[in-house]
């Protein structure tokens, strides 16, 4: 029998937010969006935009062309160099955290250490604990890679115990990912939402 990870954590269930938020996310895109920039034409409003990682340069030099930079923020994901945000001026939440419309967005890049490789974001659940050890108060998560909760022998596509522990931590109520190349919403142990995005898609967080 295969041994559920959130059975280790406390579960305090997760918190309520208030807030009316929409956000644009960009995940796994892998150079498409360049070859597709009206992807990004006649969207609905949205506050900001999220990258959720495999988002190459040309991408993102896309999403630049026709979204004001200011509101362009991002985790990286396993395909992209460990420069590639601060080379392009793109405000990496890998670690940080964005305030607005009265919530806490935190984020955790990279996905699970499945390769030998200093030159991309590569994760392993030692490096993402002590990453999701930074936050204590974070509303939303974002991420790359996904919640880590069992062992399939698929490490490359687990997920990372950091990001479980983040969410359980924080009590949140929403998480965002993409690295599966599938939509599909989960919903945790403790009540989280974790929501695999995939492609380009406006969402309204609305409490």
């Amino acid at each position: 029998m295969k041994t559920n990870y959130e059975e280790q954590l406390s579960n305090q269930g997760v918190k309520n937010i208030r807030t009316n938020l929409a956000v644009l996310f960009i995940a796994d895109t892998h150079g498409d969006l360049g070859f597709h920039p009206e992807w990004l034409d006649n969207l609905p409003h949205f506050d900001l935009c999220i990258l959720l990682g495999d988002n190459n340069e040309y991408d993102i030099k896309t999403v630049l062309s026709k979204i004001d930079k200011e509101k362009v923020f991002g985790v990286m994901g396993n395909h992209d160099l460990n420069n590639q945000y601060e080379r392009l001026g793109i405000r990496n939440l890998s670690g940080g955290k964005l305030t607005i419309g009265g919530v806490k967005i935190g984020g955790i890049g990279g996905s699970f250490k499945y390769k030998d490789s200093v030159h991309y974001p590569l994760l392993t659940h030692e490096d993402s604990l002590r990453l999701a050890d930074v936050y204590s108060d974070i509303d939303i998560l974002v991420t790359h890679d996904k919640p880590y909760t069992v062992d399939t022998i698929d490490n490359a596509h687990d997920g990372l115990k950091g990001i479980t522990y983040a969410i359980y931590k924080n009590r949140i109520p929403l998480h965002f990912h993409g690295h599966m190349h599938k939509p599909k919403t989960t919903v945790l142990g403790n009540g989280c939402k974790s929501r695999c995005i995939y492609g380009v898609e406006v969402v309204v967080i609305s409490s």
